[in-house]
């Protein structure tokens, strides 16, 4: 079993690489299915995720989450209150969508729409729908897979994955490209690498955990790069509107703790609340606790693993979000994509599972699910580690 494991992943790269053409072909398959798809139907199935995808291409203003930051950043220009309920306030760019509280993300967020936030939807949605496929190829590149074949994933994943659809009408995409980013420059340009992870940071605040790979190494050059970033963006921000900061604060005193015990909030933790209570959340706690105490030494000394580690930190950053949608687990996919490629037969075995699992379910669906795909991929971290080979990311020795 396990060799037949290892033998089909093995037969499934090497065919890869040596027709690269034929993922770029099968890729421009799925863009023409984008292009002649219909409307949407909310299903979220494949047929539906090329046409949540295809509307937006075509300029069908089907905008999704956001719509929130468009309307956030127009506020955020006009001084006027960022954080306004977002039902009505959406319907000032067209958009018809009965949301009763204000937004959760952080002004910050706001920023990365602002070129084109005042732009009609339909622009917003075409021009959106295309970063998003720019931002996977890229982050595909920074792991130096080939281009014919970053080019055909990139364009395919969208149909294929629930979390990368969904992650087309949000920031996601953001920073998994960021990210992936800085795992491409974290030896040869940590202050790169850090000024990445700050840039995946505006989206949520979570990204910044990955900035541990860097302090246990005392790689502090990273942090500086994290931090310049934030302050650029802080800048920006308190140069336009200085109230947004002390509004977000006060909107978001009681907003996140409400969104956050949403039951289709798909957060491992806020799931073991809903089943358990306070006895769910202490053993959900308990389980992060081992899997922290498991990888101390991967934790504390990335250098000793330093591929394993960084996916560690990766997973941890979005393991640990109080608030998780499907599009939210979009980050996860070079987590998987490295046991897939690199893991023992057992890894193999529960990271194809996970990426199935996430492929099939919709990620708007039952939240349930997709926590328990996220708990599928923390097992991969239960496991003995794969074996450190030479970096595919910067061409550098795994031992450096």
């Amino acid at each position: 079993m396990v060799a037949t494991v290892q033998r089909t992943r093995d037969w499934t790269v090497a065919v890869i690489r040596r027709k690269p053409a034929a993922v770029t072909a099968i890729g421009l398959l799925i863009f023409l299915g984008y292009l002649v798809s219909g409307p949407p139907t909310g299903r979220w199935d494949i047929p539906d995720r090329l046409s949540v995808i295809g509307t937006m291409l075509k300029g069908g203003g089907n905008l999704g989450d956001l719509g929130q930051d468009v309307v956030g950043f127009r506020r955020l220009w006009d001084c006027r209150d960022p954080y306004p309920v977002l039902g009505p306030a959406l319907l000032e760019i067209g958009v018809a969508w009965d949301v009763r509280h204000p937004s959760t993300h952080p002004p910050s967020a706001f920023l990365l729409v602002g070129p084109i936030s005042h732009l009609d939807p339909a622009a917003v949605g075409g021009i959106w729908a295309t970063v998003g496929f720019g931002l996977l190829f890229l982050g595909l590149l920074a792991f130096r897979v080939p281009w014919l074949v970053s080019l055909g994933l990139a364009l395919g994943l969208g149909a294929l994955w629930g979390p990368v659809a969904a992650a087309f009408q949000q920031l996601t995409l953001v920073w998994l490209a960021a990210v992936s980013l800085a795992y491409r420059l974290r030896l040869r340009a940590p202050m790169l690498a850090g000024a990445a992870v700050g840039f995946a940071s505006l989206t949520k605040f979570l990204p910044l955990v990955v900035l541990g790979y860097f302090i246990f190494q005392r790689r502090f050059r990273a942090v500086i790069g994290a931090a310049l970033v934030g302050a650029a963006a802080t800048a920006c921000i308190w140069f336009v509107c200085p109230s947004a900061f002390a509004r977000y604060l006060e909107v978001n005193r009681g907003n996140t703790w409400a969104t956050a015990m949403r039951t289709d909030n798909a957060s491992v933790l806020m799931q073991a609340h809903h089943l358990l209570g306070n006895l769910g959340v202490g053993l959900a706690l308990l389980y992060v606790a081992l899997i922290l105490a498991v990888n101390r030494r991967a934790l504390l000394a990335p250098q000793t693993a330093p591929r394993y580690s960084f996916f560690l930190y990766t997973f941890l950053a979005v393991f640990l979000l109080p608030i998780c949608w499907g599009y939210s687990l979009a980050p996860l996919l070079p987590v998987v994509g490295y046991f897939l490629l690199e893991g023992r037969a057992g890894q193999i075995a529960v990271a194809a599972a996970a990426f199935l699992e996430l492929a099939v379910v919709s990620p708007f669906g039952f939240a349930p699910l997709l926590a328990s795909a996220v708990i599928l991929v923390s097992i991969l971290f239960l496991m003995r580690p794969p074996e450190e080979r030479e970096s595919a990311g910067d061409g550098r020795g795994a031992s450096r």
